[in-house]
């Protein structure tokens, strides 16, 4: 899983796309990309960087009455 979260930081710092991890013939399943975020965390944090909040798109338009929303934000 180190690999590929070096492989995800190269690409952000780059700015450049790699092929999907879970389009790969070893694949990438959800507990293993799980891993992935947790590794890619470490070391981001291990060069300086921290974390400031989370990202919520609410796209499911379900969801959207239960949060007093109406569109995604």
């Amino acid at each position: 899983m180190l690999e590929i979260a070096e492989t995800v930081l190269g690409c952000l710092d780059s700015g450049t796309q790699t092929v999907p991890f879970s389009g790969r013939p070893e694949g990438l399943t959800l507990e293993q990309a799980y891993q992935v975020t947790a590794k890619l965390r470490t070391l981001r944090e291990a060069r300086g960087e921290r974390r400031v909040g989370r990202k919520l798109g609410f796209t499911n338009k379900r969801l959207w009455p239960e949060f007093g929303i109406d569109a995604p934000i």
